[in-house]
């Protein structure tokens, strides 16, 4: 059965009504109608109901029986000293998606946050409604409650409240974590108590021990400003790593496509991951696989198709979730390649709760809905990445322009800007957990904030950036070339931490096929864009993308973007034959190139690309720059100078 909940307010008697969330998601993506059976969350209770009404604004149920609880038999309050700027937040929201069931937070004497009354209440109220949205994404019963701040002094009458209260710190070297969790088994509530930035100071810890703590240790620099937060995660990993969600199944990801893909696949694997579902390295085995579709050219759509088809050949009886591009442009079809859950590009953040229906009801499920105009910036979050020091930030979604071989405004949507507050809290958390390098990523990078009133650029977002503490290096994903205007490139050159790697999409380097492709530039202005960005940064490194084979394309415009590619020297290129796609303007145009035609001209241009590129690293022998080690490699270390070179140590 679908999972909902049900609005306490409006709920009443024998009449359950959902909140106005969940209406939308009924009605509109799972197309529920009268009669239909759900399974209700109404004050931490469960109950399977029956819809009496359903409409795009209203949906009543009809509550037929009580369900046994799902959540876990241990209840665990987080008493949480006050962090710095938002990091409560997300100690908020990750705590809750890993199932601690109340969260106090409290004023230690190394606090450098210092709460009023008036500005405690107004805390309050933003963490409670942070939980409730992490309680309902995760598919909680019972939303955690987050108490107003309190002081050492009214510790002990919660303390009395918990069976064992536990106090990670890193001077108690004699208990451990595993020694403690053989206590689980007897215990219904558990207290975890997190120091602040800083740490407990031995007075209190002294004072904690009187009332009923027991200090265990997690490892080192567990109390440091960036695990501090993730102290009860840590914990609680440790003592439901003995049994109590082994249960859950196990879920692979794999993604196809851009770095805004990526980002998506690691805050879906992060909602999934709290709500207890352990990730294995794909290819697996594994109970469910997530892919991550692309669709931008024929070879994004049939390497998609060909891992499910295959996953679903080799692993019979798994869940299989396609999401992503294709999955928005295919929709209900993709059931027929084996799919279990469609999810395209929107309502991700609702993946536990998706997934949850599919394995309760053991039905496939298409949650594809058409992109509206005007939609808000679907709120996901990271709090890690794959690599060791660069993490993705994606702030923008969508695209306007109408590029005549391009399907993305159709499966992205129409553009919108993440919230620059939101981008804050979010580069402030990955700068904790260790990640020097940002790479701001976006399906349109260069329109965020031309949704806003009034409107916002990139510079403003770059603004903060510089004054986050931790992050030491900005990356610009792909930018429009008409972004960078004088005024622009000059503002660039003030931000200390940009790396001066500008990624300006080419396509072409003949105006007649720029023309039509419906591209809003010339080549003559891409070289102008080009000249105002070396002359404020003249070491910089531009690379870019070609599409070749475009129809009608002339051996003598052919040659026009080979001859383009040498005269910018690009320090690299990414080269892409064209493939049609359906119901584009480019599809149905004259002079369509074979296959053998299109891959000749592609292998040509990575050659020269080549070319360019050994001229571009040659420029730098006998230079200095500064590498950012990223792996180990035989010994030695390999990272990335801010120019996107790579670099041996």
């Amino acid at each position: 059965m679908h999972r909902f909940y049900a609005d306490p307010e409006k709920s009443e008697g024998d009449v359950f009504v959902l909140t106005p969330e969940d209406t939308l998601h009924a009605v509109k993506v799972l197309r529920m109608k009268e009669g239909d059976q759900a399974e209700i969350i109404l004050n931490g209770n469960r109950y399977s109901a029956r819809i009496a009404e359903a409409s795009d604004t209203l949906v009543k149920l009809f509550p037929e029986s009580t369900l046994p609880s799902t959540e876990p038999r241990l209840s665990v309050t987080l008493f949480q000293g006050l962090p710095k700027a938002d990091k409560m937040d997300w100690i908020v929201q990750k705590s809750v998606e890993l199932g601690v069931a109340r969260i106090v937070p409290v004023a230690f004497s190394r606090c450098v946050v210092r709460l009023s009354e008036k500005d405690g209440a107004k805390k309050q109220e933003r963490w409670q409604k942070i939980a409730r949205e992490a309680g309902k994404q995760s598919g909680r019963c019972i939303i955690p409650e987050v108490l107003p701040p309190v002081s050492l002094k009214k510790l002990p009458d919660l303390f009395d409240e918990c069976e064992q209260v536990a106090v990670p710190w890193e001077e108690c070297p004699n208990r451990g974590p595993l020694a403690f969790a053989k206590e689980y088994p007897r215990l219904r509530s558990l207290g975890i108590v997190i120091g602040p930035e800083g740490g407990i100071a031995p007075e209190e810890m002294e004072q904690l021990t009187a009332i009923g703590g027991e200090p265990i240790t997690l490892g080192k620099r567990i109390l440091r400003t960036e695990t501090a937060g993730l102290a009860a995660q840590r914990f609680l990993r440790t003592v439901w790593g003995n049994g109590v969600r082994s249960s859950m199944p196990t879920v692979a990801y794999h993604t196809l496509g851009c770095k805004v893909n990526q980002y998506d696949t690691q805050a879906m694997e992060e909602l999934l991951s709290a709500a207890g579902y352990p990730t294995v390295p794909f290819p697996g085995p594994a109970d469910v696989y997530l892919i991550n579709t692309c669709t931008v050219t024929g070879t994004g759509d049939k390497k998609s198709l060909q891992l499910a088809r295959k996953l679903k050949r080799e692993h019979p009886d798994c869940i299989l979730i396609l999401c992503g591009c294709l999955a928005q442009l295919k929709g209900e079809a993709l059931l027929s390649a084996g799919a279990d859950l469609v999810l395209g590009t929107q309502f991700r953040g609702q993946i536990v709760s998706l997934l949850q229906q599919v394995l309760s009801s053991g039905k496939p499920l298409c949650a594809v809905e058409p992109l509206p105009e005007t939609m808000p910036f679907e709120s996901l979050h990271v709090s890690d990445c794959q690599e060791h020091t660069r993490a993705v930030l994606k702030i923008q979604e969508g695209c306007r322009n109408r590029c005549s071989y391009c399907v993305i405004p159709d499966v992205r949507g129409p553009i919108r800007s993440r919230p620059p507050e939101d981008i804050a809290a979010e580069a402030k958390r990955l700068a904790a957990a260790g990640f020097r390098e940002i790479v701001l990523t976006g399906i349109h990078l260069s329109s965020w904030g031309k949704d806003f009133t009034p409107r916002r650029s990139l510079l403003d977002v770059l603004k903060t950036l510089e004054e986050t503490e931790g992050v030491l290096r900005v990356r610009l994903g792909s930018l429009e070339p008409g972004i960078a205007t004088e005024d622009f490139v000059a503002a660039l050159s003030g931000c200390k931490k940009l790396c001066p790697q500008f990624h300006l999409a080419l396509q072409s380097g003949s105006n007649t096929v720029l023309r039509r492709m419906r591209r809003q530039y010339t080549a003559e202005g891409y070289l102008e864009a080009v000249g105002r960005l070396r002359a404020f940064f003249p070491m910089a490194a531009i690379t870019t993308d070609i599409l070749t084979g475009f129809p009608g394309e002339t051996e003598e415009e052919f040659a026009e973007t080979r001859e383009f590619i040498r005269k910018v020297g690009f320090a690299r290129i990414h080269v892409f034959p064209y493939s049609p796609r359906p119901g584009t303007p480019a599809a149905d145009m004259p002079g369509q190139l074979s296959e053998s035609v299109k891959q000749a001209r592609a292998r040509e241009l990575i050659a020269v690309g080549r070319e360019t590129a050994l001229c571009f690293q040659r420029r730098w022998i006998g230079r200095e720059t500064v590498l950012l080690p990223e792996e180990r490699v035989e010994g030695c270390w390999e990272g990335y100078s801010p120019d996107y070179l790579r670099i041996r140590l």
